[in-house]
């Protein structure tokens, strides 16, 4: 009897031991699971997962979760990589950025921004943007604008400034670019301001004397006796007054152009839109324009006197462009386009070869033998004063489209 007392004795204490043992090792591996699952989630996978002796299944699991731990350290590497490389990039390009989101919380921000502008650092866009200077002066003046570019002069040097707000998960962004203009595009900036006022100038001294004598060709016709030719005369000076005043307005758009640093911003419905589009027909007989409407948008705010500017610019290289076409076409269609109003002007030219492409708006560029240069590199200030982007959006043999996007 005492033998059995004993062995059951040593049994029981068996099963206690194995069952301490047992629980003891769970413990101390859900334990060590528990420590390296917070070193994943904290990405702190330097620790290595020991092999451990036990069930088959015990060491399969421990092998898994050090092949993932490897893994995840490689990728952290990676992106470490990665991040120092950009991080090196960014800071050494010849043009400052920066980057923050709608609470004012800067993300990035190089050494070119606060050199090229003067401000002080900061982890927020209220300790960086408290100077009173041009740079401040002009984020804060678009800070609602999805998009602009704009050129500035800060401490004497010419600067090229454009922000864009994006979305990212949920979060609006915004990012700042800024770079010095370079000697080469300020002198074209100039060349051509100094070009419109000087030919503005002699273009109206020479129209205004022509208006004059024009006008009174009109009271002598008027005392013609044969109707027929009262009537031919009068409808030709009638469109020659017309063209001379034409060509009067378009200088002093230009003009006021040259003055005004931003567009006198107006908010104008499409029907007013169009209606200036429609226009474009009388003032440019030569050309069959087509315009079509696939938006159901009220309106755009616009300073509509520059608008047409831009407008007739693109009607006028449209012209240009089919001179060798039996019939010159050109379609312009309105419709939505992430959140901007986009207006195609596709024409039935010979097109822009692709190595112009990319100079197109560059000042004194042309792709025709009788243009300027100037009419595409005005459309682009407007249009980016306006907060708004002009850009070619194809061209071949058949044809070129440009888009401009308005908000």
């Amino acid at each position: 009897m005492d033998g059995m007392y004993y062995t059951t004795f040593i049994a029981l204490s068996l099963v206690i031991l194995s069952v301490f043992y047992l629980s003891r090792f769970v413990y101390q591996f859900n334990s060590e699971l528990l420590f390296y699952f917070k070193s994943f989630r904290l990405r702190q996978t330097d620790s290595a997962f020991i092999k451990k002796e036990g069930s088959k299944i015990t060491r399969e699991l421990t092998e898994e979760l050090e092949f993932l731990r490897n893994d995840l350290q490689n990728f952290k590497r990676q992106k470490e990589f990665q991040e120092t490389l950009s991080e090196h990039l960014l800071h050494h390009l010849n043009e400052g950025i920066l980057l923050y989101n709608d609470s004012g919380e800067i993300y990035f921000s190089n050494d070119p921004f606060f050199e090229f502008t003067g401000l002080l650092k900061g982890k927020n866009t209220k300790q960086v943007f408290t100077e009173n200077n041009v740079i401040s002066e002009q984020i804060n003046f678009r800070k609602n604008q999805t998009e602009f570019t704009t050129r500035l002069r800060n401490q004497g040097v010419d600067l090229h400034l454009s922000g864009r707000r994006f979305e990212v998960q949920g979060q609006r962004f915004t990012i700042i670019s800024i770079r010095s203009v370079t000697d080469e595009e300020s002198e074209s900036w100039e060349s051509l301001e100094n070009y419109i006022r000087v030919s503005g100038h002699e273009l109206v001294n020479a129209i205004t004397p022509l208006v004059a004598v024009i006008e009174t060709l009109q009271e002598e016709t008027r005392n013609l006796q044969n109707q027929k030719e009262k009537d031919r005369f009068g409808t030709g000076l009638d469109s020659l007054i017309h063209q001379t005043n034409h060509i009067l307005q378009f200088s002093e758009r230009n003009r006021r152009f040259l003055q005004l640093d931003q567009p006198a911003m107006e908010f104008r419905s499409l029907s007013e839109l169009v209606e200036s589009l429609e226009q474009l027909q009388a003032l440019f007989p030569s050309i069959q324009i087509t315009i079509r409407v696939k938006t159901n948008r009220s309106g755009v705010s616009v300073d509509l006197v520059q608008m047409k500017t831009v407008f007739e610019n693109l009607v006028l290289n449209a012209i240009r462009a089919a001179e060798t076409k039996e019939h010159s076409l050109l379609e312009i269609e309105l419709r939505d386009a992430n959140g901007f109003l986009e207006i195609l002007f596709t024409d039935n030219g010979k097109g822009i070869p692709e190595k112009q492409h990319s100079k197109i708006f560059s000042p004194f560029v042309s792709f025709t033998h009788d243009g300027t240069g100037i009419g595409l590199a005005l459309c682009r200030k407007i249009v980016h004063n306006h907060g708004g982007r002009i850009y070619l959006q194809k061209s071949s043999e058949q044809g070129s489209v440009f888009a401009v996007l308005l908000r």
